[in-house]
């Protein structure tokens, strides 16, 4: 069920959109058309997801809000036109992306690059805040504002990112991302 929309099956996601589902088929082809192309599978003996999905989509740079409240694994190729970074909310996932596999808990996350295949596992309680960004978009600003030379890829190690507390409990926004020394890996060139 997509909220806010005019009827049932969009063919290009709204602007802002929430979409829920308990099929494992209709959240994969609905997160097909928000990312790309993936296979999603559920964890046997589970017999059905609780997923939602909400967005905000201004342009050329995305906000998402995720989670399957289920077990699942979600299987893709290579991004292609573009970065995501996520962050885990709560709960916890597997990454298996460049080679190398990784437990990401809460109030951690990781960069996936474009050019490299994906597969991730869900635990029941994972959520995410998954951040896209246009592949030329980004790398234009690195190259332009980190003085990176990007030559058509760039890479980011596997390091996590750790959040950090907002000293004021009136805030607000009561966490924000720090970039603690030595947590998190600059953009590496490939």
């Amino acid at each position: 069920m997509i909220l806010g929309a005019t009827s049932g099956t969009q063919t290009r996601p709204a602007a802002m959109a929430v979409f829920e589902t308990e099929s494992v088929a209709a959240a994969r082809r609905y997160m097909s058309e928000v990312f790309r192309s993936h296979d999603l599978s559920m964890a046997p003996g589970q017999a059905s997801i609780r997923m939602r999905h909400e967005a905000v989509r201004p342009g050329r740079v995305s906000l998402h809000w995720l989670k399957y409240g289920a077990p699942v694994t979600m299987t893709a190729p290579e991004m292609g036109g573009f970065y995501l970074f996520q962050f885990v909310l709560g709960g916890a996932c597997e990454i298996r992306h460049r080679g190398r596999a990784e437990a990401v808990g809460d109030g951690h996350g990781y960069a996936v690059d474009p050019a490299n295949p994906l597969s991730k596992t869900w635990d029941e309680d994972c959520e995410q805040l998954i951040v896209r960004v246009d592949r030329s978009l980004f790398e234009g600003f690195a190259s332009r504002e980190m003085s990176i030379d990007v030559d058509g890829r760039l890479d980011f190690d596997f390091d996590r990112l750790r959040p950090g507390r907002v000293a004021s409990s009136n805030s607000p926004m009561r966490s924000a991302w720090t970039r603690p020394k030595g947590d998190i890996a600059l953009p590496i060139r490939a």
